[in-house]
């Protein structure tokens, strides 16, 4: 199978590559943090080829400063209403959810051109909603959470639902994107001697601000589709959830 990946050392080989596939971790952790004790982490098994960034995605409830330059009278704050739209002089309702930042100050530059000689439009975030995980896959009810509200991998979970009866709890994975950009792949392991059950190693599993958590499907081939589509391709797919479910999307680093 070609995944277009830059391949890592495995250990245990094909029994850990097909268990743990299903994870991709966007960030450069070792240990699983606990409150007592740290449980080691198995090494990566694939890292994506290229460099990648997160591009916040506006949504309801967002304060956004609006400014634009010289023309105090339409500048200010605005809050992002549950339809998804702002409102602002001369320009009216602009819809703002599910854009970008950039995105919507292309958007109001057009519309402000209609009626203002070159306008200099800025958005900038002044509150936004709280850091958030995220649970997908095989759970009752895939969404996102605040992450003072779930700090364990196990705490996310049952926030979900819990994990459907086709669920694979043995495989949960975390996915995260690094500060150094790399997209990497790294299973909360449950299945090698001395590792904790799949419940006490969610318990124990600590998360981070736009941590994906991973549920896959009982059957290990849903493991080795994930890797291909989300390590592989992260620009496609994790982005066909950042339509759904996440507050961000994955772009090249390089733009």
């Amino acid at each position: 199978m070609k995944l277009g990946l830059t391949k890592l050392r495995l250990p245990l080989l094909q029994k850990l590559a097909v268990t743990s596939i299903c994870c991709l971790m966007f960030a450069g952790c070792t240990t699983i943090s606990t409150t007592e004790e740290e449980l080691p982490l198995p090494q990566e098994i694939y890292s994506a080829k290229g460099k990648f960034k997160k591009e916040y995605i506006i949504a309801p409830g967002d304060n956004i400063e609006i400014s634009v330059w010289r023309v105090p009278e339409v500048s200010r704050v605005v809050v992002v209403r549950p339809d998804g739209y702002i409102s602002l002089p001369t320009v009216s309702q602009v819809q703002a959810s599910g854009k970008s930042f950039t995105e919507l100050e292309e958007i109001l530059t057009k519309r402000f051109s209609e009626r203002l000689n070159e306008p200099n439009v800025t958005a900038i975030a002044v509150k936004v909603r709280d850091n958030m995980v995220f649970v997908i896959g095989e759970v009752n009810i895939p969404r996102a959470i605040p992450l003072h509200q779930a700090r364990t991998v196990m705490e996310a979970v049952t926030i979900a639902g819990g994990p459907k009866r086709s669920g694979l709890v043995a495989d949960v994975s975390i996915i995260r994107l690094g500060d150094d950009g790399v997209l990497r792949a790294i299973p909360i392991q449950t299945d090698l001697e001395g590792q904790p059950s799949p419940y006490m190693a969610m318990s124990i599993a600590q998360l981070q601000p736009d941590d994906i958590i991973f549920v896959p499907e009982t059957g290990r081939s849903e493991v080795l589709r994930f890797l291909d589509d989300f390590v592989g391709r992260p620009l496609q797919y994790v982005n066909i959830i950042g339509n759904t479910v996440l507050s961000y999307r994955i772009i090249d680093q390089n733009f």
